[in-house]
Formats: C-alpha cells, structure tokens, sequence
C-alpha cells in the first residue's frame, strides 16, 4: 500500500528525508491517470508522486479559477486538485485518436503514434479493462462512424495509485523544474510553509494538460532549464467543445442510418464526415452524437432509479431519502423499479426524443493560448473559421440525410452565435518538431535539451481529436514507462 505523506513542518520533511534516498526515485508530478500509467508500468517502488492538493473529498471539489477572455470560457469545475485529479469525477468515456487526430502532418508524432497503434492502445484499452477490444470505424453513407465505449463504473486512479508500494506526497505544489551540474530538481511548496530543492534520478510532469505546460513555461522564464523556449510553450491550446440541441426531432426516424440508442446502451455513436469529405474540405474530425430522451425523463422515479443506478452502495439511502421525500406509493415504486430494469437491460424504456450533441475538434491556433497574468491564470481562446465551417458542412450533412424529421429550428443553425461548454479535455501548448529549436519535446517525451525530465500529459498533442484523451495520455505514459526501463 501506499504511503500518503503530508509534510507541515520541515523536521517531518527531513526525517522522510532520512528514511528514502531521493535522488534514486522517479518523481511523478500530478496523481492522475497519467500518474497512474506510470506508476504501473515502471513496477519501482522507489516513485514519489507529488499532488498539489489534498486527498480526494467529493464534498469539497477544488475546481479551475481561471479568467477567460476569448468567446470560447474554460469551466471552472474542468479539474481537480485532489489525490487521483480529474479521474474523481471522470464519466469513464473512452476513445482512440487516430493518425489524423494525433499526428496530422507532424512527423515526429508520427513515431510515437506508430508505437501506440502497434503496441500501447491495446495495452491500454486492458488497463480499463476492454480485453480484446477493437476500436473501428466504418462508413456510413457520407460519415464515418466510431463505437466510444464507457466503463460501466469508471475508474478511479486514486484508489489504485494507494495500491502501490510508493510514496504520495499531498500538498505539495511544484513552482518549477530544472536541471543544474548536480542533477534534475524540483522546486516544492509544502502546506503553503517551506520550500525544498530536490534532486530526483527521473522527473516526469503528469499534471495534466494546462499545468504541465505552464509548469514548463515558468520554468524556461526563470532559467531552471537550457535555452529558452517560454516564447513558444501554452500557444495552439485546445479543447473540444461541446454544445447540445434538444428535442432535436420532431417525429422519431422510422429509418436512420446512425444508431438511436436505448437508454440501456451506455456507448456514444459518434458520426463524423467521412475520410474522403474531410480530405475534400480540409476539415476535421468534428462529431455529433445522438442520447435518448425518455418518456418520463425527468420525472421523480426517474431521477430516483439513476442515482440508484449510478451509486449502487448508496441504493438504500438514497431509496430512504425518496421515501422520506415523497411518501411511500406501490405505483411510484414500482415504476423506479421499472427504470433501473431499463439501465440493465431487463425492459425497454419508451423514448420520445432525441438530443444531438456535437463535440468538436478544434484546429491548431497560435493564438489560443492559457497565460499567467499578474498571478491569475487566464485563457484567451476563440473558435477559428475552420471549426466554424467544419460545423456547418457537418450539420448540413447530417440534416440532408433526416430531413423530414428535424425540427424546423435546427434544419438551419448558426453556430457563430452560440455558446459552446468546455469539455475539460485541456490540450496542446507543447510544441513538438524535427527541428529541436522548434520543440519542447522528442519522440521519447523528453525536453529538449534536459537529461531526465519528461512530459506525460495532453499538452503533447500536437492536434486535438474530437473524443475523450483519457485513453491516448494512458497509452502514453504506458510508452515512457517502457522507455524508462529501457534507459535506466
């Protein structure tokens, strides 16, 4: 198990000090799924995983304090700063990004992508526990379909990383990283009391795709790492936002060639242009997807039977609670009961609607950036005309193929005038090139110009996809681990 470690005063740091010589660990910034890959494929025991926040409590979330600036607003509750991060609060979606989504015309990405296709995304799909499992596409008409599965009871890292014989330090935030003759180092903050340089075998940043760039940035600026490459750290962010039409029909489709799902179908059918329509237009990989709208959706059973069906060892209290609530009716309890049978497979619920939901996949901009101002983490993130058309032609295509169906208000829309949501899925900002002047980065993750500090997050994509990036970062950090050994 574990060692969950919280240093308030220097003498408890010095006396861990004595016990563990750290300049023979991996340090491992950020306790997330990245953190996670890492820590089960290296298999040491000598890993210190250091989390900025405490140990996970879901009544007291520690979300982003960001300042948004473009016409496209990061969330504030798009992270966690806790033991596990994001993972705690994470749905449990999963997807591959393909070569186009990962690499685009990056050639160094390609090297890794090669290693990922051939080896680490089936390593990774077992990490979640798909054994055996394919991810394909196939087309439909002038789409392309892909299968993004969920887990059934999402993942948690915090719970395995406290199943490992490593160490855990919370409340440790790092203000830099850098390398000097004697070796790697962090910088860390303890409980917001003292400060410690430590020097580590290998340092590996996994704390997600906006800090972990910005991590890097500070550094280059203070001079803690070789030539200067601050200038072009945190630009080209993305992300992948999201918008939802709903009642999207006015009449269900007798005949649909993309997949109405029931309620007890827990996969997203993504549908985005097909491979031939995106090489034609120049576009992306743009999806929308289809979710059932019950009958009684929103409805006192019905929201009763999800909480029962999402927190299966709360049923009882939450079953107390409704009965509390309402009082006890045989008619009302028995179509709960109905409802969860619904999310099992047992019956089938009536749908009377369909919401569409896009999630995008934005183009590489230089000019979307997150920055520090003045102390204050800000964005300034705006959607291209490339991401606007590529919405449109999608939508287009999607309404001539179930025209008779669609709501009048949705045959026709004007994305520029809408509000996307964040996905929370932060990345980019770490360029990556042939040309080591140009990069952050190598094939292996390394920066450019260190001996032993790497980057395993998000922020190495080079281009956003438009699904989940859980499964590619653990894919990736599956990859370095491996190449950790190798080097070590």
């Amino acid at each position: 198990m574990a060692n969950l470690n919280r240093f308030i005063n220097k003498d408890k740091y010095l006396k861990f000090c004595e016990l563990h010589k750290l300049e023979e660990f991996y340090a491992v910034v950020g306790s997330s799924f990245a953190a996670l890959s890492l820590v089960e494929g290296l298999k040491s025991k000598n890993i210190i995983v250091f989390e900025k926040g405490g140990d996970f409590n879901p009544l007291l979330l520690r979300g982003l304090r960001i300042k948004n600036n473009g016409t496209f607003s990061l969330k504030e509750n798009s992270i966690e700063e806790s033991v596990g991060g994001a993972s705690n609060t994470w749905t449990g979606r999963l997807s591959e990004m393909n070569h186009q989504e990962f690499c685009g015309k990056n050639k160094e990405a390609s090297k890794i992508f090669y290693d990922l296709s051939t080896k680490y995304y089936k390593k990774s799909w077992e990490f979640f526990g798909f054994k055996n499992f394919i991810q394909a596409e196939k087309n439909v008409t002038d789409f392309k379909e892909r299968v993004l599965p969920e887990q059934k009871k999402p993942l948690r890292a915090e719970k395995l990383l406290k199943n490992h014989n490593i160490q855990i330090v919370i409340e440790s935030k790092i203000t830099a990283v850098g390398e000097d003759k004697i070796g790697s180092f962090l910088l860390v903050e303890f409980s917001n009391t003292f400060k410690e340089k430590i020097y580590f075998k290998k340092i590996i940043l996994a704390n997600g795709g906006l800090h972990s760039s910005l991590l890097l940035k500070n550094s280059f600026e203070k001079g803690f790492l070789k030539s200067d490459k601050s200038k072009i750290i945190s630009k080209n962010y993305m992300n992948h936002p999201k918008i939802t039409f709903y009642n999207f029909f006015t009449s269900i489709p007798s005949f649909s060639p993309f997949v109405l799902r029931d309620k007890n179908d827990s996969n997203f059918y993504g549908y985005s242009l097909s491979d031939d329509l995106q090489k034609k237009y120049g576009l992306k990989n743009t999806y929308f997807t289809f979710h059932p709208i019950s009958k009684d959706e929103h409805t006192k059973e019905f929201v009763c039977a999800a909480n029962i069906y999402f927190n299966k060892f709360n049923a009882l209290k939450i079953f107390a609670k409704y009965l509390k609530d309402y009082g006890f009716n045989l008619f009302s309890i028995l179509k709960i009961i109905f409802h969860i049978g619904c999310r099992v497979g047992l019956f089938k619920d009536k749908i009377k609607n369909y919401d569409l939901e896009y999630f995008c996949e934005m183009a590489p901009n230089a000019k979307n950036k997150i920055f520090i101002d003045r102390g204050s983490l800000n964005s300034e993130v705006n959607f291209s005309e490339k991401d606007y058309i590529n919405l449109e032609i999608l939508h287009q295509k999607l309404v001539s193929e179930l025209s008779d169906n669609v709501a009048d208000q949705y045959k026709t829309i004007n994305f520029r005038d809408k509000v996307f949501q964040d996905s929370s899925h932060h990345i980019g900002g770490i360029p990556m090139s042939e040309n080591l002047d140009d990069s952050v980065i190598d094939k292996n993750l390394r920066v450019v110009d260190s001996e032993s500090i790497f980057l395993c997050s998000s922020s190495v994509f080079q281009y956003s996809g438009s699904s989940n990036p859980t499964l590619t970062i653990v894919a990736l950090g599956l990859r370095l681990a491996d190449h950790l050994k190798r080097i070590n």
